[in-house]
């Protein structure tokens, strides 16, 4: 049922069938729903979720979806942060765009595999024997482009990454 239900989002954002519908919003707002909703899956686990200072920063996109790509940057941190590790969630606003950080302690991304991980379908082979599909990463990045936003990686092999969400100010 997951897998059919991305693919019927991915497919439906590629087609333009889901309209994204930007608007001036309260990111903390966003980013305290998309902690609400990992945090029993985090808390089952064992895994700390660090949420950020309350910030007044807002940025231009649309709420429902980019919650959704949020969450699955969370969703992604949880999954691959072991027992005992923390996820981190900062806010911080510029010019232009606001930042979202999702930072882990997790099992990190070779180098090489950093640019591959928003393909559609990719899954690293370290995580083969997860739950997934391959398309959370993808359908974040679709989200954060049709909000006139971006999401960028950085990770080290064995000590966690850090997913960037960049939305538009204005």
């Amino acid at each position: 049922q997951f897998l059919i239900a991305s693919l019927v989002k991915a497919g439906r954002l590629e087609t333009g069938a889901i309209a994204v519908h930007p608007k001036e919003s309260s990111v903390q707002a966003l980013v305290s729903a998309a902690l609400r909703e990992a945090a029993p899956k985090a808390a089952e686990k064992g895994v700390a979720l660090l949420a950020p200072p309350d910030t007044a920063a807002a940025a231009r996109f649309d709420p429902k979806w980019t919650q959704e790509a949020l969450g699955n940057l969370i969703d992604n941190a949880v999954k691959y942060t072991p027992s005992g590790g923390r996820i981190t969630v900062s806010v911080t606003p510029y010019e232009l765009f606001c930042r979202i950080d999702v930072a882990d302690t997790g099992i990190g991304l070779a180098e090489e595999e950093c640019g591959r991980v928003f393909q559609r379908f990719y899954r690293s082979p370290a995580v083969r024997d997860e739950q997934g599909v391959g398309l959370g990463l993808y359908l974040a990045r679709e989200i954060a482009a049709a909000n006139g936003g971006y999401i960028k990686v950085s990770s080290r092999l064995g000590e966690g990454s850090t997913f960037s969400l960049f939305l538009p100010k204005g």
